[in-house]
């Protein structure tokens, strides 16, 4: 768990958030900007496109933003995690 600690003008917030692992599916690349979708149909874009392409897995690190929401949520980091292959299998590559 990670605390982040802001200083108001008369006195200091606590938010605390925590950090979690999340598996998603690129749907759309438009530009810079990547979409991905979770399994349960949460939505989430990032820029920085580099070399994915549509169908490709991503395994993230995830900041709860301090709340029970999911519609916060931000990225923290992304990493290419494999791909969907027609045949149904899932294909990860490993360095």
């Amino acid at each position: 768990m990670t605390t982040l600690t802001a200083l108001a003008t008369a006195a200091a917030i606590t938010v605390t958030s925590t950090f979690y692992p999340a598996t998603m599916e690129i749907t759309n690349i438009s530009g810079d900007v990547v979409t991905m979708e979770t399994a349960t149909g949460h939505v989430y874009e990032m820029t920085g496109a580099e070399d994915y392409m549509t169908g490709d897995l991503v395994s993230l690190i995830m900041d709860d933003n301090g709340t029970p929401e999911v519609t916060d949520d931000k990225i923290i980091s992304a990493r290419y995690a494999g791909y969907w292959a027609e045949n149904g299998m899932i294909y990860s590559y490993e360095e």
